[in-house]
């Protein structure tokens, strides 16, 4: 009885802890050549971060992958060679962890998530991007 007592309670506290939380972040569109900025914000919660991560799933790449890790002071670890290309431009303190890419490709069309890191978990939200080029069109004769 007190091992279910334990679990419910245990429970309980998650989801009452996690209920509040909300990342505000939504989906984009950008112009091929153009820069977009990706919104990822926390609210609700005084939890300490750890870090936030990026990941993105896109044309070029399907399989999910990390492109940047911002820590609790701010500082920016690039991955898969985007150096030039991510810039972080959020504001770690306040929980928000926005990021801009420059020069948008059709091959960055795809899904980017945002991923808040506590010591009691995480919160992520997936943010669609849309990279719009020109049609052609092609008469084969």
């Amino acid at each position: 009885v007190l091992r279910y007592l334990y679990v419910y309670s245990l429970f309980f506290f998650l989801f009452t802890y996690f209920a509040g939380v909300k990342i505000i972040g939504h989906d984009a569109s950008v112009k091929i050549g153009r820069n977009i900025t990706l919104f990822c914000h926390l609210t609700e919660t005084e939890d300490n971060l750890i870090h936030v991560i990026w990941q993105k799933q896109t044309r070029e790449n399907p399989k999910q992958e990390t492109f940047l890790i911002i820590d609790k002071d701010g500082k920016t670890e690039h991955k898969n060679d985007l150096l030039d290309k991510v810039k972080f431009i959020g504001n770690i303190t306040e929980k928000n962890g926005s990021v801009q890419l420059l020069g948008m490709t059709l091959l960055d069309d795809g899904i980017y998530t945002c991923i808040f890191i506590f010591p009691s978990g995480q919160n992520q939200t997936n943010i669609n991007v849309t990279v719009l080029g020109k049609t052609v069109n092609v008469i084969l004769l």
